[in-house]
């Protein structure tokens, strides 16, 4: 990688420079550099001999197409002759820097050393030299790019073959003479040379191989489905034997259901005798209460007739006391009056 070689890169002005990719101090500077054929700063720029007026070289050679020599200066000074710049007009137009057109610079130079700048970029693009990329990259990422390139060549690492990288797959699946692969018929594993020179020529060899260890698969086969079978019959007793144990309980699930519905009627039944005895009740304790009630009230009119007989007895008792008194006084006023 250290020895490639860079070819030398001309730069091209594709379209004038836009006004944002110009820098300039002064206005009047950039004005007095402008085209009068594009009306775009001059580029490769040639000067009229007479007046000083400066061209586009291509503008003029576009201007003066078909003729031997350039025509005449479109200022009316009556030149045909041209020249280049001198260096007090180099000076000027130096002082007009340009923005660098490569992806990823964005630098703006010198009017002068433009040129020289886009051939040294870092980012200057080159085209990658492998075969099928041609995929155009940065100077700066170009080693990166070649050394990781997926149409790059390398080495096999088994049989060390050139191949290109993104081909190893089918190169180990289909060529690589290392590689270790199977043998269709008897499953052998070994390397694709020997399968090729050896082991695929005596095929007979392998067929016998072959048909020994099918044989062999075979009688363990049957061993095996023997003891397949057997536990098969097994499963199926213990499946039958759980069969009649689900027939067994779903019955006694049934007569359990049929007692439990018989239970509920029965509570039913019995909530309404409990329902009507209650009644039964309520209606007693109603007739007990009023038959109490009746006697409590002849009882207190007994009571008040017996108050009122007592106090009758007691306003027509008179006490002997008072009768012996009574006599005392009459007898006493029957002397008085005498």
């Amino acid at each position: 990688m250290d020895n490639i070689l860079f070819p030398e890169i001309e730069f091209k002005l594709e379209s004038p420079f836009t006004r944002d990719e110009i820098q300039v101090a002064d206005e009047q500077i950039l004005q007095s550099f402008n085209c009068p054929f594009c009306l775009q700063l001059v580029w490769n720029p040639i000067c009229c001999n007479k007046c000083g007026k400066t061209y586009c070289k291509k503008c003029l050679k576009e201007y003066s197409i078909n003729r031997n020599h350039y025509r005449h200066c479109i200022f009316k000074c009556g030149s045909n002759n041209y020249r280049n710049m001198t260096n007090k007009e180099k000076e000027f137009i130096d002082c007009i820097k340009l923005k660098c057109r490569n992806n990823g610079c964005n630098k703006f130079i010198n009017y002068l050393d433009y040129k020289s700048h886009f051939k040294n970029c870092d980012y200057r693009l080159y085209q990658c030299y492998h075969d099928n990329c041609g995929k155009e990259v940065p100077f700066c990422n170009f080693r990166d790019h070649v050394n990781n390139c997926e149409w790059r060549d390398i080495n096999c690492p088994k049989c060390h073959k050139v191949i290109i990288f993104n081909s190893i797959d089918a190169h180990k699946q289909n060529d690589c003479l290392e590689e270790i692969v199977k043998c269709d018929i008897c499953g052998e594993e070994m390397r694709r040379i020997d399968y090729i020179n050896i082991h695929k020529p005596n095929y007979v060899e392998c067929i016998k191989k072959i048909t020994l260890i099918n044989y062999k698969e075979i009688m363990e086969y049957k061993k095996e489905l023997i003891k397949q079978q057997e536990i098969n019959k097994n499963m199926e007793n213990i499946i039958n034997q759980n069969k009649i144990k689900i027939n067994e309980n779903e019955k006694n699930i049934k007569l359990l259901m049929e007692e439990n519905e018989s239970l509920k009627k029965k509570n039913k039944e019995n909530e309404k005798i409990i329902e009507q005895c209650k009644l039964l009740m309520q209606n007693d304790n109603n007739k007990l209460g009023n038959k109490n009630i009746s006697d409590a009230l002849s009882l207190t009119i007994n009571n008040e007739n017996q108050k009122k007989e007592n106090q009758n007895l007691n306003f027509n008792y008179i006490s002997p006391n008072f009768l012996l008194n009574k006599r005392k006084r009459n007898n006493y006023s029957n002397i008085d009056d005498n």
